[in-house]
């Protein structure tokens, strides 16, 4: 809006409640997948509580300080890994800024510069 006078303020909340959207969906994605991989390895999930369990007094009302949260090294490491094994965005997008040639079992292909080019994770 202030930048483009041209964008309306219905275009900007739409704007917004998509990005929020998209964040809401994607952050709840990956914790039922989490939780889907704590369940299916019973020994991961005993060691991520024990790392927990370290970090929490007895009044678990209290919430840990930012510190304790990150001496979690476990959970990282298991959080990091299911992220591996099911991305957030599982495609990359780049860009041939020059023509390349591709060998292919049944031939070549010229992918011409400026092509959008998709791969998987």
């Amino acid at each position: 809006m202030l930048l483009n006078p041209e964008v309306s303020m219905d275009e900007l909340i739409l704007q917004g409640a998509t990005i929020i959207t998209a964040g809401i969906d994607t952050t709840k994605s990956q914790n039922i997948l989490l939780l889907l991989m704590l369940a299916l390895h019973p020994d991961v999930q005993n060691n991520v509580y024990n790392e927990l369990a370290s970090i929490l007094d007895e009044d678990i009302t209290q919430v840990p300080s930012y510190e304790a949260v990150s001496s979690l090294n476990y959970l990282d490491r298991v959080i990091k890994e299911t992220l591996r094994m099911f991305p957030v965005a599982p495609v990359l997008a780049r860009q041939a800024y020059r023509e390349l040639t591709v060998m292919a079992d049944d031939g070549e292909y010229t992918i011409p510069a400026g092509t959008v080019l998709l791969t998987m994770v």
